[in-house]
């Protein structure tokens, strides 16, 4: 029951949206194709029309200006818009177009020019409902065509409607001077009339209906073949798909006997042979991804958790004791003092050894309660479980223990090795309730024991993190106030004891604040030393030094010597010159 309703949602997941979406596009095809074949039977009309329109003004311009123009110059000759009949007469260009445009064959395309303002043997034309709504929008803009459809059961025309403009000084002469002209202050290119063109398009409109009847039909027939063929080759899919879920199922049961499908097509065997490979090679694919596991969280020398094995240890322990009833524990950072000595000296496959051994020394020394791990080439990690969590004092108790027998000589091939090592530790969770926070505990602690000279064990508390807070505030605090120039050189001076003359001075560093506060240096100095700062406090104070110098000895005050003192950093600098931070011409005593 179960694999026959399954196989019945995959007929429909295959069978249903096709005709959904051939319904959806016969009847956007059936809505769409009226509109298409009515754009294209329109622009066609246009075309005609714009092409028509051009050989009528082009024949009107060549009158007027190769036939008006030079009956003109006749004499006797006149032009006018009664012509017929009488001698020597010429129609005006306005009713030569109207006369090339009259008496066309009713199946062909008619053509009319008509205007409200008609001559006065005109006056019985009229202007019907489309040519006045034509006039008033080409009064407005020449260039905008109009265009109507008119459909009738019989006949199917477009109306175009389109200027007449008067494109010559000899048209506008000819209205402007007649008897008989409506107006007599025409110009150039103003509008004289609508030229009416209606265009047969019955033709085209059966041909397009007929064309659009044609695509709905082969979309309704291309919809069921396609349809019937995706209902055979659905059967042919499922049924051997179902069978290969059903394997699936049983080998995750661990079932072993599983029938496959052995007839089908050429991917159905494809499926069922990746399957049967799949199972084959399953086991050895679990077993590489325990070893690699493995891997991932063993060091391989010392056979110890390594840093993600720790951490992860630690995850399992936070979390923990946030599901379960809660429990204290420690942990310990030990990092061998000076390490990379041995490596640099004897050789990274001494150290390994050596390595080796005190592994081997903490695990028989310490009880299993103490889990071990290798956090890097120098640093091992400890993790005290069930410790009382104030019981600080047992804590040390132990990890003295555990110096004291890192610190006892190792021999390694005939050569004893002696190291000694820095500790930090940190209570859980009263130091950190998460990994994070508890590593970085256990971190400010070990980075204060060798502050303090290595071979130190220091345990974390909250003035540490404190002190580490304040530091971090000082040195950002230092490099604003040697961006605004805030440190200055204040002058001590230095008598000779026999003549009570001033001889020299001494220049000692200040940090004088904007709101004129001067932070002592023994806030700042320590902090500048670790960072590194020194340098470019121990330059600006030289620098400022020198400049004062030559301040004094412009106003007539010489001294033998002006003492500035250096740090350590500024020492240990090869490049450390003089002249390169003080620039004193000492012949012209000039800046």
């Amino acid at each position: 029951m179960m694999t026959a309703r399954r196989s019945a949602n995959l007929y429909q997941r295959l069978l249903l949206p096709l005709p959904i979406i051939s319904g959806v596009a016969i009847l956007f095809v059936y809505l769409l194709t009226p509109n298409i074949v009515e754009n294209i039977v329109r622009n066609n009309a246009l075309d005609n029309a714009a092409n028509l329109l051009a050989n009528l003004r082009a024949a009107q311009d060549y009158y007027a200006k190769n036939v008006v123009k030079k009956a003109l110059s006749i004499p006797g000759v006149e032009v006018s818009h009664i012509h017929l009949g009488v001698d020597n007469t010429i129609p005006i260009p306005a009713t030569f177009l109207l006369e090339m445009t009259q008496d066309r064959p009713a199946s062909q395309s008619s053509i009319r020019v008509v205007s409200p303002f008609p001559f006065k043997n005109r006056l019985d034309r009229k202007l019907d409902k489309f040519q006045v709504e034509a006039w008033d929008q080409l009064a407005v803009n020449t260039n905008e065509q109009r265009v109507i459809l008119n459909r009738s059961a019989e006949r199917s025309t477009f109306r175009i409607a389109d200027a007449f403009t008067l494109t010559s000084e000899v048209c506008v002469a000819c209205h402007n001077s007649h008897p008989d002209s409506p107006k007599n202050d025409w110009q150039v290119g103003d509008l004289r009339g609508v030229i009416d063109m209606e265009i047969d398009v019955t033709e085209q409109f059966a041909r397009g209906e007929i064309l659009s009847q044609l695509i709905v039909s082969f979309f309704v027939i291309t919809t069921i073949v396609y349809v019937l063929v995706n209902y055979l080759t659905a059967r042919a899919v499922v049924s051997p798909i179902t069978q290969i879920t059903n394997a699936f199922r049983s080998y995750i049961k661990g079932e072993k006997d599983i029938a496959l499908p052995r007839r089908g097509s050429q991917e159905v065997q494809h499926l069922s042979d990746a399957f049967a490979a799949f199972r084959q090679s399953d086991d050895e694919r679990q077993r590489l991804v325990k070893e690699l596991e493995k891997k991932a969280f063993i060091d391989a020398v010392t056979g110890l958790s390594n840093r993600e094995g720790f951490l992860h240890r630690l995850s399992q322990m936070t979390e923990s004791n946030a599901t379960n009833k809660p429990k204290t524990a420690a942990i310990a950072i030990f990092d061998l003092d000076h390490f990379q000595d041995v490596n640099n000296t004897s050789g990274h496959a001494v150290g390994d050894q050596l390595i080796a051994a005190l592994t081997e020394r903490l695990i028989a020394e310490f009880p299993s309660d103490v889990e071990f791990a290798r956090l890097g080439p120098d640093e091992f990690g400890a993790i005290f479980n069930d410790i009382a969590e104030h019981d600080v004092p047992a804590l040390r108790t132990r990890i003295e223990d555990m110096r004291r027998q890192i610190g006892m000589p190792v021999e390694v091939n005939d050569t004893k090795y002696k190291v000694t090592v820095s500790v930090g530790s940190a209570m859980f969770p009263g130091d950190g309730s998460d990994v994070r926070a508890l590593v970085t505990a256990t971190d400010i602690a070990l980075n204060q024991a060798k502050k303090r000279g290595r071979d130190q064990y220091v345990a974390y508390s909250r003035e540490l993190s404190d002190k580490v807070v304040n530091r971090i505030g000082i040195n950002t605090s230092i490099r604003d106030a040697l961006g605004h120039n805030q440190f200055m050189p204040f002058y001590q001076a230095q008598l000779d004891l026999e003549t009570g003359e001033v001889i020299g001075a001494e220049a000692l560093v200040r940090w004088l604040k904007p709101d004129g506060t001067i932070v002592p240096p023994g806030v700042f100095l320590p902090v500048a030393e670790q960072s590194k700062l020194i340098a470019e406090i121990g330059a600006e104070v030289l620098y400022k030094s020198c400049q004062q110098i030559v301040e004094w000895e412009k106003s007539g005050i010489y001294l033998k010597r002006i003492a500035v003192n250096l740090s350590a950093v500024q020492l240990a600098d090869p490049a450390l010159l003089f002249y390169h931070y003080c620039p004193i011409n000492i012949h012209s005593n000039t800046i």
